[in-house]
């Protein structure tokens, strides 16, 4: 049975919620004849955080970056350390846009801009980059860590499950 992670559990609740507006916008527009003003302002911020939602799973699997063509070519030695280099990259990059949506959600904050429909506070939604880059940046510590300590072995996913995230 696949491990469901936290971050799982928020994208499928977030999901959930996105397609419960949606619906009950269609149900409106086309029984009431009044569409629900708020629900694409909240679908498309509920989309973004589940974009980051998605992409720390891709990262977590492993499934963002492989390159199995130069796998054949170079040797074993030489195939790990571009692993090792990609993870290292990878991890950087997410910590530097894990800091950078802080510094955007403070900056947010201190602004005090509304959103158009729900009039909430836009640092509300803007954490949703902070959130997706922080699971990125996790699970890129945990892929440099799992990479490290497999010398010469198959690399699996992760806790002993294969690359796409599925136990035996």
């Amino acid at each position: 049975m696949k491990k469901l992670y936290p971050n799982d559990r928020l994208a499928a609740l977030i999901f959930a919620v996105m397609l419960f507006i949606t619906f009950m916008n269609v149900v409106s527009r086309y029984v009431l004849r009044l569409g629900i003003s708020w629900s694409e302002e909240v679908v498309a911020h509920l989309a973004v955080l589940l974009s980051g939602l998605g992409a720390s799973q891709a990262v977590r699997n492993e499934s963002h970056y492989d390159i199995p063509l130069l796998e054949g070519l170079v040797s074993p030695r030489v195939s790990r350390c571009f692993k090792v280099f990609s993870a290292v990259l990878n991890m950087l990059f997410c910590i530097y846009m894990t800091y950078a949506g802080i510094t955007m959600v403070q900056q947010q904050f201190k602004l005090g801009k509304v959103t158009t429909m729900l009039r909430w506070p836009e640092w509300v939604w803007g954490l949703a980059v902070p959130i997706g880059c922080g699971f990125m940046a996790y699970y890129s510590i945990i892929v440099l860590i799992r990479t490290l300590r497999h010398r010469g072995q198959e690399l699996s996913g992760p806790e002993g499950s294969d690359a796409k995230g599925e136990t035996e």
